[in-house]
Order: structure tokens, then C-alpha cells, then sequence
């Protein structure tokens, strides 16, 4: 049986819980979600101070957290770097076993630099309260470390001049598990041309290092799309399994 805190994470997600009439969830809308959700703030690896030119750096596969942190925020690669307002990096535990990858910063998350912000944030807070995880207990970024310009979708060359970047935090952070949120990064980290609907519930491969993904919705699409919570529901039940090796009751 789930404890008393999760079936209060479970209903700020506005995910109603199994019951014995019934076989059906029942998603509502989330509204009051940070009231319930643990929203500690996740610690922040500091930039060095001495501004490092990319000319002089080694190359990226080499590159520790503080010189990666600091090319990422000096990055001229692609033409997304003139119209972003911050780029952003990530944030979390850089020894997490779970990993979690969007696709490009929304407005948010390009005016404070940080991913998984706003509401979308307090989804995502609630999302994994309700599997027994706090962010600081997992690492976020994006594939894209830069806004596009008026939110569209950033182009084939675009993601892939960031790839490199994202490669290098996997490979630092070592995850047991990654959880790609949205079709986007879905599509971009398996290098897959499928819906996102059949890439979801099964585990598949980030081929580099061969670490299993999951594939789910993104919570700025479960907020406008909240039909879709029951399935995002179900991909995070899977998710704790593998991660724990048993299924919640």
C-alpha cells in the first residue's frame, strides 16, 4: 500500500488512486501543486571565475564540470546563442542515478538559466515526488542548451551542435537510467523518427554507452493536454521499477 505522503503527492499531480470499483485513473487538474510537492532547491555547480576561450579549451569529451559548464555558457557554435538570454547548463545531483532530458528551454527557463521551471517545474517536482524522488536527488538539462527564438522547435544542426555537450554530462554523470521528456528529445536522443507514443513503455537504448532510456510526455504537455496524465502515470510506475527493481502497490 502507498504511504499517507504519496498518496498526497499522487493527488497534487491530480492523479486519483487506484480504487476497488474501479480500474480506471482519473486525472484532474494540478493547480496547487507546489503546496504539496517538495520544492527544495536544487544545489548549483559554480562556474569558475577565469572565462576559459573555446579556442584554449580541450576538446568537449574531455572537459570536467566547471570547464563544461563554462564553455556551455559561452558557446557561439550555432545562431541560437544570439538570441538567448541565458543559455542553460542544468542543475541537480551529478551523481544521480536518474537522469532527465527535455528538449529546448522554454521562456522560463531562458530568463533564469535553469531547466524545469514555472509550472511546468512544479509538475515535474510532483511528478517525481510521487515515485519517492526530490530534484535534487536527480540531474535536468536540456538537449538544447538555448531558447530558440519565439519557442519553435530548434532545427536538425542546431541539436546536434548542443549534442556534444549533452554527451559529455551523460557520460559524467553515469545515470543508471534516463527519462526523456517529450518527443523532441526523445526523437534526438535515440536518434528514432517515431511518435513519441510508440517509443513510450519500453526501455530502449542511448546507444553511446548503451544506458537504458524511457520515454514520456513533457510536463508543459500533460499541463495542456492533462488526457494525457494517466499514461504519464503509467510511464512513471515503469520508471520506478526499473529503477527499484518492483512495482508500486
Amino acid at each position: 500500500m502507498l504511504d499517507e505522503r504519496r498518496k498526497a503527492y499522487l493527488q497534487a499531480m491530480g492523479i486519483d488512486l487506484w480504487s476497488a470499483r474501479s480500474s480506471v485513473i482519473s486525472i484532474e487538474s494540478v493547480e496547487d501543486v507546489v503546496a504539496h510537492a517538495v520544492t527544495s532547491k536544487t544545489p548549483e555547480l559554480k562556474s569558475p571565475s577565469v572565462e576559459i576561450s573555446q579556442d584554449e579549451t580541450p576538446a568537449i569529451p574531455n572537459l570536467g564540470w566547471p570547464e563544461l559548464i563554462e564553455r556551455v555558457s559561452v558557446c557561439d557554435i550555432c545562431d541560437l546563442s544570439q538570441s538567448r538570454t541565458k543559455s542553460i547548463f542544468g542543475s541537480g545531483s551529478v551523481s544521480a542515478d536518474l537522469m532527465i532530458v527535455a528538449g529546448a528551454p522554454e521562456d522560463e527557463e531562458d530568463r533564469l538559466g535553469e531547466p524545469f521551471v514555472g509550472r511546468a517545474g512544479q509538475m515535474l517536482t510532483a511528478m517525481l515526488a510521487a515515485i519517492g524522488f526530490r530534484r535534487d536527488q536527480v540531474y535536468l538539462t536540456n538537449l538544447a542548451k538555448c531558447r530558440p527564438p519565439e519557442g519553435r522547435d530548434p532545427v536538425t544542426s542546431e541539436l546536434e551542435s548542443c549534442r556534444v555537450f549533452l554527451d559529455r554530462q551523460i557520460a559524467l554523470v553515469q545515470p543508471k537510467i534516463i527519462l526523456s521528456m517529450g518527443f523532441l528529445a526523445t526523437q534526438s536522443l535515440l536518434r528514432k523518427e517515431a511518435e513519441l507514443d510508440q517509443l513510450r513503455g519500453q526501455l530502449l537504448q542511448y546507444l553511446p554507452s548503451n544506458i537504458p532510456v524511457l520515454a514520456s510526455y513533457h510536463p508543459t504537455y500533460l499541463l495542456k493536454h492533462p488526457e494525457a496524465k494517466a499514461k504519464a502515470w503509467k510511464d512513471l510506475q515503469l520508471l520506478h521499477h526499473e529503477l527499484n527493481r518492483e512495482s508500486l502497490q
